[in-house]
């Protein structure tokens, strides 16, 4: 006879035990790991057996992770570093990225998170509330990392695994299923790697921002042009048009247009031409606000209209170029079909262009 009383207990020590059956521990000595660029070492470093990874990624290209946990000790020194854990990685240039900076420590970007598209890092793109916070980093000791992965959203743990660091309620990349890695810009050591997969589906929110009427919500896109091939042009002639090819794509429900996500950049071609076609019933004059990054000539029918610069420290040392409806400019619309062009240059740090009608 089934003791009642302790049948619900018996269960969840069940379920527990099942859920730690999934729980993968993988050694950073094991042969599963492949190394990108990377410099490592196996090392015994205050108490714990670690990688100590000098700049570069390591990853385990045979996971399938798109839910779960992902968990991982860190020691970092006092310098200036960027380091975290990669997932759902389509490859080395396509993937969710979340990292820490100790030189921010106490700051609100001491941690972020970015998609990674094409190899461009967006952090430029994606920054404030949901994309950083304030974490202390305390050098030299080790600390305790989680993540946990749930449909369209995550949740950072650092050393508290009671309260997030970090709530991530949109994950940007819109990746499928991938493996998972860790990367550093210079030295961190990582110690007692592990993973679980989550089999279970989360339903995905639906951003209020979307049905925002003012917002541009799709762009026409070129290729990845010459840097050079609009230097100094005051006016477009048909020759250039011609060597120019047009895709339509959508923006995120924000109203940003990341284009590291739908061009492919190349060596000195980081930049593209995002064009709007507006059809007016009289002629008039209208307003646009907008954000870019880094750079942007903004052309009406043909002729400049606009240029800016929004690049990385470009204003002065502390100056980030992150993208917001910070510019405007006032359209001299013609009766009948116009054209609007936006030549958006990339340097560092995201590519990005999006617009709102004032």
């Amino acid at each position: 006879m089934i003791n009642r009383t302790i049948f619900p207990t018996i269960l969840f020590f069940l379920s527990l035990c099942s859920i730690s059956a999934q729980h993968t521990v993988v050694p950073f000595d094991s042969e599963q790991w492949e190394l990108e660029n990377a410099q490592t070492t196996i090392t015994e470093y205050q108490g714990k057996k670690s990688i100590q990874l000098s700049g570069g990624s390591i990853y385990l290209p045979q996971v399938s992770f798109f839910n779960g946990t992902i968990e991982v000790d860190v020691n970092f020194p006092a310098e200036r570093n960027f380091f975290g854990v990669l997932f759902r990685m389509q490859d080395e240039n396509h993937h969710e990225h979340f990292y820490l900076r100790p030189h921010q420590t106490g700051k609100p970007d001491a941690c972020q998170y970015t998609p990674v598209f094409n190899g461009y890092a967006g952090w430029q793109l994606y920054h404030g509330e949901g994309f950083g916070s304030v974490i202390d980093l305390v050098p030299d000791q080790w600390h305790h990392l989680k993540i946990v992965v749930r449909g369209n959203s995550a949740s950072v743990y650092y050393d508290d695994m009671e309260k997030a660091a970090l709530e991530i309620p949109t994950l940007k990349g819109d990746f499928t299923t991938g493996s998972i890695g860790l990367n550093s810009g210079q030295t961190v050591h990582f110690a007692n790697f592990s993973y679980q997969v989550d089999e279970r589906t989360y339903p995905t929110p639906v951003a209020s921002s979307a049905n925002d009427p003012k917002q541009i919500k799709s762009w026409q896109l070129s290729q990845a042009i010459s840097n050079d091939l609009f230097q100094e042009v005051t006016s477009i002639d048909t020759k250039l048009q011609n060597q120019l090819q047009w895709k339509t794509f959508p923006t995120e429900p924000g109203g940003l247009m990341n284009i590291a996500r739908y061009v492919s950049p190349e060596e000195g071609k980081t930049t593209t031409v995002a064009k709007l076609e507006i059809t007016a019933e009289q002629n008039e004059g209208k307003g646009l606000v907008f954000g870019y990054s880094d750079q942007v000539m903004v052309y009406v029918n043909g002729k400049l209209q606009y240029g800016g610069q929004n690049t990385y420290r470009s204003r002065d040392y502390r100056y980030l170029g992150t993208i917001g409806y910070f510019d405007a400019i006032f359209l001299d619309l013609k009766k009948g079909k116009n054209e609007v062009l936006f030549v958006v240059t990339e340097n560092f740090g995201g590519w990005g262009i999006q617009a709102r009608w004032l």
